[in-house]
């Protein structure tokens, strides 16, 4: 279980050094999720039509989805230097 349950568990690895240890299916598996994630969200907020809504979006959601999107993209970098060495 990851400290957040409501969010992909890649946001639990903080840079990545942490990512190292992971074997390769559980690395492409933490990307997919936050790929999943990320496209979720971004139907949600275009579903979003009313100023209350976009501004829920602006105060209680909007960190996450850019704490989800850096995740993202530490597992994509790990993955990138994987390949290329």
């Amino acid at each position: 279980m990851h400290s957040k349950d409501d969010l992909p568990a890649a946001v639990d690895f903080e840079d990545r050094h942490s990512l190292r240890k992971l074997d390769d299916k559980r690395l492409s598996k933490l990307g997919a999720d936050c790929e999943a994630w990320c496209a979720w969200m971004k139907r949600f907020r275009a579903d979003l039509s009313t100023p209350a809504g976009r501004t829920e979006w602006d105060v209680l959601m909007r960190h996450e989805h850019e704490e989800v999107a850096a995740a993202h993209g530490r597992v994509q970098d790990e993955i990138s230097a994987r390949k290329s060495s």
